[in-house]
């Protein structure tokens, strides 16, 4: 088989930095890169038939560079330094992410992004992260009330008594469309009004 025709590549513990040297193989439809020292994920924009990527064990902390992976269905991201969750908007066919084990700082921001995209989100896994020491929720139940397509949260089939809890729990939650962003934006709305009006001072 020729090396453009290659549709699974393996590439675990190969002291990987940089991700290069794949063009012409846009016919990989798996790639595995984990456990190396990649920083940044670049030089992926041309494999898009990728339905699967494993970057795990790595040392990313920003999710970049995936924009024209559209059919990926699977991808990895467990154990890297990752704050912030983004740059997953044009994967309409994601089903499977694994972001545990990373740096991710804020519970309710993570849940509300993944929750606007337009995709078939079943399994997460999301555990060992920041968040774990700061938010009051769990994040397990919290998850599962407002991502309604997961079937499966940190590995663990997800049972219709986990979803009933989770749904009393977090009701409130569920019901804030936007996480709090409209409420905010109202209430600027109103001061700025009041300005307008020359009676924000009376207050």
């Amino acid at each position: 088989m020729k090396t453009w025709d290659l549709e699974h590549l393996a590439l675990s513990y190969a002291n990987i930095l940089d991700i290069d040297n794949l063009l012409g193989m846009e016919c990989l439809q798996k790639l595995q890169l984990d456990n190396n020292i990649i920083m940044k994920i670049s030089g992926l924009k041309t494999l898009v038939n990728l339905t699967w990527l494993d970057l795990s064990f790595n040392l990313i902390d920003e999710i970049e560079g995936l924009d024209t992976l559209t059919k990926l269905q699977d991808l990895t991201l467990y154990k890297n330094k990752i704050v912030t969750v983004g740059g997953l908007d044009k994967l309409c066919n994601l089903n499977v992410l694994s972001i545990g084990s990373n740096k991710i700082a804020n519970l309710e921001d993570t849940v509300y992004y993944l929750k606007n995209l337009k995709n078939n989100l079943q399994v997460l896994r999301i555990d060992d992260n920041s968040f774990l020491k700061t938010s009051d929720k769990n994040h397990k139940y919290y998850c599962i009330a407002l991502l309604d397509g997961l079937k499966y949260i940190d590995y663990t089939l997800i049972e219709q008594s986990d979803r009933d809890k989770a749904k009393d729990d977090y009701k409130d939650a569920m019901n804030d469309e936007t996480g709090g962003k409209e409420e905010s934006k109202e209430i600027h709305v109103i001061d700025q009004d009041l300005i307008d009006a020359r009676i924000d001072s009376t207050f």
